[in-house]
């Protein structure tokens, strides 16, 4: 690597001038010595001559012949003036390689500095786009926002809930009067069974009465000793019973019309009675709907009054959005511009080879980064064991570095071990682990959880989970067990059948996280805590509930204040993998090129780390994209000669290339150094 002091090249280039002449001042002979300047006139002349030949040989570049003054002497002046222009030369030579020595470390300060200014510029240029992009999504967002709030607004038609509730007002008064009708017969039904009943107790009357009188005449009749009278009086008597007889059977025939007519107005009320209950059945309906569209309509009012409030604020929004990505558009123009003039000058500095062997690998820890806890497969077994073998020759075992969310990740890597498939050496840090403190070996922890009395336990349709439901048979927590262990693995919180909060635990009962969710849409995560074993905030991240995607993740110091803030996973995880690797100098990370946070991490100017790019698909634009701002990168690995010739020709002389080829995979003869070395698609986080 190029030494990184820097000097003064106009300075030193006089200072090698005065050198030049002090030598030649040397190799004069001393003009103030009396015995050398007087002694010999003619060595004196000789000496003048030969200078002046140098002289102008310097200025003309022409050969000059020193003047002879005497035949005698010419031997003695050609070995005199051999000697001193030899020696003049010699110092001349020695003055170049100096000069070109100084030049080669001029021009590698310059390399150096020209890419510490490239990789600062793409940083800005990667920190303007992506801000860009961030505001650029958010105007996006909220303009789909600033939709959703309009036909929500369109939606809640209050005149239609007043129109609705007009109508069953209006049904409700005609029942009301129907009902009152029927009550008014009714009673005017009651009247007439009452009357009639009346009556018909008269007409019993009369017809016990006209009995009597039938007895009476029989009595008189039979009391008559005298056959004469007997006789004379039997006829009239006869009639007259018979007269009775038929008022009898008259008045008799009146009552059983009167019953019939009796029995016809009680089932008339019985079946009014009946209508009145179905008219108070629906006019209770008629009430619990006006009450429930009361209800809605309250809530309309307080969601048009959100909603506006929210419109209103949106514009606002929509406007910085707007005028931000204005300015940083018209920034990164001018990045652009002092880019290509850095870039540029940078073309003049290419020197490298490709090797397949003999590989320095220097000093310093290496690091691997890989989403996860590796996954053995068919497809990526051959390129593990090529890696294994490289870096087990040369005596290396690298860290693996992983920034998923898996408190399991460091079990997993434990059990691979064990079965021998990843060597016993490797360690792994990962993201989450190292900023929760989550140590590998700590006392576990029982999860306290106390259900309320009153709630009623069932259990769910999945077998490890439990619910509980309060006293107005509402769910309001779901407890979520580990497979197959009777640990508490998440604790949902819920309000009025709603989620709103979940907490997750760790392997060991400790409280990992907690994800609050958005008090309309109860689907989407508002705000996930990342907690640290002594229960104490680590991470927060709030995301978007309109949109889903993330706002921030805030950084907490062991004080709970704010220490960073980062606006997406990338430069949050990007900034932890520089951290974790600038711990040691020299230190060296394998990661593959297509990671989104590798500029970031490759063009981050002066750094005490190098990047060794894994290449997997050969996309020349998307390797010049990605490597055209990587001035901490001078060496690329690929598995394939085939793919590190077509980089060359891509890119000249410019970085070297490892050519780590692939080996066979045997199955019974195998540890595993590193992981998937082909990368993939990050592990999301709880929530995310």
């Amino acid at each position: 690597m190029a030494s990184m002091s820097f000097f003064h090249p106009f300075r030193d280039r006089k200072k090698a001038k005065k050198q030049q002449e002090l030598t030649l001042q040397d190799k004069q002979p001393d003009k103030k010595d009396p015995e050398k300047s007087s002694a010999d006139p003619a060595v004196k002349q000789r000496s003048i001559s030969t200078n002046v030949a140098y002289d102008l040989s310097k200025s003309t570049g022409k050969k000059v012949k020193p003047v002879a003054q005497d035949s005698r002497d010419q031997s003695a002046t050609t070995l005199a003036n051999l000697e001193s222009v030899t020696a003049t030369r010699e110092s001349i030579e020695s003055d170049i390689k100096s000069i070109y020595s100084r030049l080669h470390e001029v021009q590698n300060s310059l390399k150096d500095n020209l890419n510490r200014e490239s990789g600062l510029i793409q940083d800005q240029i990667a920190y303007s786009d992506s801000k860009r992009r961030m505001v650029d999504r958010k105007s996006e967002h909220i303009r789909n926002s600033i939709d959703d709030v309009k036909s929500k607004l369109a939606e809640l038609d209050l005149k239609k809930l007043d129109a609705q509730v007009a109508q069953l007002r209006e049904r409700k008064q005609i029942t009301e009067d129907d009902q009152h009708n029927n009550e008014v017969r009714i009673t005017s039904i009651q009247q007439q069974i009452a009357e009639s009943k009346k009556q018909r107790g008269a007409l019993q009357q009369d017809i016990r009465n006209l009995e009597a009188d039938k007895n009476d005449l029989f009595v008189q009749l039979k009391s008559e000793d005298k056959v004469e009278v007997f006789l004379e009086k039997a006829e009239p008597v006869r009639n007259q019973i018979k007269a009775l007889t038929k008022q009898q059977d008259q008045k008799a025939a009146d009552i059983e019309k009167m019953v019939d007519r009796e029995k016809q107005l009680q089932e008339t009320t019985e079946k009014v009675t009946e209508q009145n209950k179905t008219l108070q059945d629906r006019l209770n309906d008629i009430e619990t709907t006006i009450e429930q569209i009361g209800h809605r309509r309250n809530k309309w009012q307080a969601d048009i009054g959100e909603y506006e409030a929210s419109l209103k604020d949106l514009n606002s929004q929509l406007v910085a959005t707007t005028q931000s990505s204005e300015a940083l558009e018209k920034q990164r123009g001018e990045w652009d511009k002092r880019l290509k003039v850095v870039q540029q000058k940078l073309l003049q500095f290419t020197n490298a080879n490709v090797s397949t062997s003999n590989i320095d690998l220097g000093h310093g820890s290496y690091y691997f980064y890989t989403p996860d806890v590796p996954q053995i497969t068919q497809e990526n077994q051959d390129v593990i064991r090529g890696y294994e073998q490289f870096f087990k020759q040369r005596h290396i075992t690298p860290i693996l570095l992983t920034t998923a969310y898996n408190e399991e990740g460091q079990r997993q890597l434990s059990e691979l071990k064990r079965k021998g498939k990843i060597d016993n050496q490797v360690t792994m840090i990962n993201l989450y682990d190292d900023l929760q403190g989550r140590l590998t070996t700590r006392i576990p922890k029982k999860i306290a959880f106390t259900p309320d009395p009153t709630w009623r336990k069932e259990e769910a349709k999945h077998a490890n989970q439990i619910q509980y439901f309060n006293v107005n048979d509402e769910v309001v927590r779901v407890v979520v067990y580990r497979p197959n262990r009777p640990q508490i693995w998440m604790i949902n919180y819920f309000e009025t059948g709603q989620l709103m909060k979940r907490d997750v635990f760790d392997h060991d009962g400790y409280l990992s996280v907690t994800q609050t969710f958005d008090i309309l849409d109860h689907n989407q995560i508002k705000e996930e805590r990342f907690y640290k074993d002594d229960g104490s905030v680590r991470l927060v991240k709030h995301y978007d509930t309109f949109a889903g995607d993330l706002i921030d993740i805030q950084v907490m110091d062991d004080q709970e204040l704010l220490f960073n803030v980062f606006h997406s996973e990338v430069d949050f995880e990007a900034n932890w993998i520089r951290q974790k690797i600038s711990e040691q100098d020299q230190s060296r990370l394998m990661i593959n090129v297509s990671y989104p946070g590798f500029a970031q991490l490759a063009g981050s100017g002066s750094a005490s780390y190098s990047l060794i790019p894994i290449l997997d698909s050969m996309n020349q634009d998307k390797l010049k994209d990605a490597l055209d701002r990587a001035n901490l990168v001078q060496t690329v690995a690929t598995d394939d000669e085939k793919k590190a010739q077509q980089f060359q020709d891509w890119f000249g002389q410019r970085y070297s290339i490892w050519i780590i080829k692939k080996a066979d995979y045997d199955p019974n003869n195998f540890h595993m150094v590193l992981p998937n070395v082909t990368g993939g698609k990050q592990a999301s986080t709880p929530g995310g």
